[in-house]
C-alpha cells in the first residue's frame, strides 16, 4: 500500500494532504468492510440448500437414457436458434442464458 498511502504529508506538516490520505484510507477501509459483507452474502447464497430433492432423485432425473432414433431433435436443428440467440446476446453469453432463450424461441 506504500504507492498508494504515502506518510510524507505527515511528516512535511502538510496537513492538507495529509487530511486527503487519512480520507482516502477511510474510503479504502469502508470499500474493503463492503467486498467483506458481499462476499458473506455470497458464501450464504453458494451454501443455502436448493431444495430438499437428495443426490439420488437429482440423478434418477438426469438419467432419462436415449431416445429411440427419430423422437430425438437432430443437433442440427439447434444451430441457427443457438447462432441467433448469439448474435442478439452480443457474441457471447452464458450457456444457461442462451437454452432458455432459445426455448422461449
Amino acid at each position: 500500500m506504500a504507492g498508494i498511502l504515502s506518510l510524507r504529508p505527515f511528516e512535511g506538516r502538510d496537513y492538507d494532504r495529509a487530511r486527503e490520505v487519512l480520507e482516502r484510507a477511510a474510503q479504502l477501509t469502508a470499500f474493503r468492510d463492503r467486498v467483506a459483507a458481499l462476499q458473506k452474502d455470497w458464501d450464504g447464497l453458494i451454501a443455502a440448500p436448493v431444495g430438499d430433492e437428495d443426490e439420488t432423485a437429482r440423478a434418477d432425473r438426469r438419467n432419462l437414457g436415449r431416445l429411440r432414433r427419430g423422437l430425438r431433435t437432430r443437433e442440427e436443428a439447434y444451430f441457427k436458434p443457438i447462432l441467433h440467440t448469439l448474435v442478439e446476446l452480443g457474441g457471447s453469453a452464458k450457456m444457461g442464458d442462451i437454452l432458455v432463450r432459445v426455448e422461449k424461441g
